[in-house]
């Protein structure tokens, strides 16, 4: 609750910078499901105001659904905010799944904006103990399916696929077809480790 509170108070201040209209005493809220991100609060808010859409327009891509990525995680964006001091390291994230009998993989790497996501991603697989990554996802092309896919089998590693469902909040994607079924997660990707893993 406190980093999203950060975050927001982060965002107006940004806001008000770059001379956008916000209403300062917008809040997080953790009992409502709409409210629980200040990426969502915060556009949510932005968007109703008229005087906003040129601004809004120039940044490019403002909206609940994409301002994480586009904005809040990536660094060349005015809305940036560094949340890593509040998160455990990888490898302790990773040691914490393994402790809970789950197998922990990376999802989606190459939608990131790390300065070189291909060359992370590989780094990642050096230096953890992660045991698998995300190489089929909607947002994917055939050349990062087979990249993602070839650093799998290069590093041994397992494979997995998602169609990142997120209900209400990503209405033109579906669970287990992506966007207009453009993806299939083929049992033989994950039959090698699928069973391996704790049951809840």
């Amino acid at each position: 609750m406190q980093v999203q509170n950060d975050i927001l108070k982060h965002f107006i201040n940004v806001a008000k910078s770059l001379g956008i209209k916000v209403d300062e005493n917008i809040k997080v809220d953790i009992a409502d499901p709409n409210r629980i991100y200040a990426c969502w609060v915060f556009c949510d808010d932005i968007i109703k105001y008229k005087e906003n859409e040129q601004i809004l327009k120039d940044l490019g891509q403002v909206n609940r659904i994409t301002f994480y990525r586009e904005h809040e995680g990536n660094k060349n964006s005015p809305f940036y905010y560094n949340t890593s001091k509040y998160y455990d390291d990888c490898q302790t994230l990773i040691d914490k799944i393994h402790k809970a009998g789950g197998l922990a993989f990376l999802a989606h790497g190459l939608i990131y904006s790390f300065d070189n996501n291909r060359h992370a991603i590989e780094k990642i697989l050096q230096t953890t103990s992660i045991d698998g990554l995300e190489c089929i996802y909607p947002l994917f092309n055939e050349e990062e399916k087979e990249f993602m896919m070839n650093l799998c089998k290069k590093y041994n590693k397992f494979m997995s696929g998602g169609s990142d469902y997120h209900a209400k909040n990503k209405p033109t994607t579906f669970m287990g077809t992506g966007i207009n079924n453009n993806i299939i997660v083929k049992k033989d990707l994950v039959k090698n480790w699928i069973n391996t893993v704790s049951k809840i």
